[in-house]
């Protein structure tokens, strides 16, 4: 990452961590508040990471079973686990595409396989999917999840056909005799 800041004194915010590295290798981690650095020793304050709660909104376009495309947004809440902050800092490049991929994956796994119908009623099922999932990669440095399936899915602009797509659906469910 290298050496952002080698003065003698930083203060690390509220909800933060900071990563101090002696001579370009990971030292210790630094707590809140006033901390005092030895540049002269090679001690340096290499990065500050939050450890607040981050959102991040993934938009997803799937086809459902009936071959409608949907508009599919899962909002996911994440934070840094304070103890794992230095796996956080030096492992991760980019936690929000890791962390997208992993709802890709699950979503574009489950919502082929129902119908538009289905997709709306169990739309809570595929949310503890991609909880479930998540919950997997436990052991990474963001995994604290917020647990709250019923808001993780949101169905948005429900159809990328607009109406077209709905009187399709209903004209061959009409065509099959189903209500």
């Amino acid at each position: 990452m290298g050496n952002a800041n080698c003065v003698f004194c930083g203060c690390i915010e509220q909800a933060s961590v900071g990563v101090v590295e002696k001579w370009g290798r990971f030292d210790r981690l630094a707590e809140p508040g006033l901390n005092f650095f030895n540049p002269l020793a090679g001690e340096c304050l290499s990065g500050i990471l939050s450890t607040r709660i981050s959102s991040l909104d993934v938009k997803i376009e799937t086809k459902t079973k009936d071959n409608v495309f949907v508009h599919l947004v899962c909002s996911i809440q994440y934070r840094v686990i304070r103890q794992n902050a230095d796996d956080a800092f030096y492992e991760l490049q980019n936690p929000k595409e890791q962390i997208q991929a992993y709802v890709f994956d699950v979503v574009r796994a489950h919502v082929p396989k129902m119908n538009l119908d289905e997709l709306f009623e169990q739309k809570d099922e595929v949310a503890k999917a991609v909880l479930e999932e998540l919950e997997k990669v436990n052991s990474c440095p963001y995994g604290d999840w917020k647990r709250n399936p019923r808001s993780i899915l949101n169905l948005e602009q429900n159809l990328f056909n607009g109406k077209e797509g709905i009187g399709r659906i209903v004209r061959g469910k009409e065509s099959k005799g189903e209500n």
